[in-house]
């Protein structure tokens, strides 16, 4: 089937608030990087032509960003990238103006969260990577049959969440990383 027409929905503002929406016909331009590493995914989105006030109420620092794009003879918009802005900048090209976002899928939970994690012996791997997820506000996505390591004298940690999910899969044989706003 051929597939022509291109269809998105970009949300863009504070955490559990209703944020400025952009859809088509505004044109935008995207760049994401998948990768498995823990260091949050880069993404970086321009969008053309945007009203004063809107540029300004997208340009603030750590707002919540959300792009949906695929194709209408498809499934319609499907999430591509989540994050935080963690750079915004308004520049002219010719005749356009443009706002481009620099986004990071998990910056603000990777950079704010420290966790306390006390556990007696016996202590699985599962249970604390779970605690962390929690604490970080993130929903969990691991596979069932993922290797488990018990603590048989127990695990304690506090700091950066960062850090402790390190410790804790490294000690499994696992890794983990952040893709769309959920830990994996």
């Amino acid at each position: 089937m051929p597939r022509f027409n291109r269809v998105y929905r970009l949300v863009v503002g504070k955490a559990a608030q209703r944020g400025v929406e952009v859809v088509p016909p505004l044109r935008i331009t995207f760049e994401i990087e998948k990768t498995t590493s823990e260091q949050p995914n880069p993404y970086k989105i321009r969008i053309y032509n945007l009203a004063a006030e809107t540029r300004r109420a997208i340009e603030e620092p750590d707002l919540r960003c959300v792009l949906y794009a695929g194709y209408a003879e498809e499934h319609g918009p499907v999430l591509m990238a989540a994050g935080a802005v963690t750079f915004a900048y308004t520049a002219f090209d010719g005749p356009d103006v443009f706002t481009e976002l620099e986004v990071r899928d998990g910056y603000v939970e990777i950079r704010d969260t420290a966790v306390s994690l006390g556990y007696g012996p016996g202590a699985r791997a599962s249970a604390i990577i779970r605690e962390i997820g929690r604490q970080m506000g993130l929903p969990l996505v691991m596979e069932d049959g993922a290797p488990d390591r018990t603590w048989a004298h127990g695990f304690s940690f506090y700091g950066p969440a960062r850090q402790a999910l390190h410790k804790v899969t490294a000690g499994a044989g696992l890794e983990w990383s952040i893709q769309n706003q959920q830990l994996q």
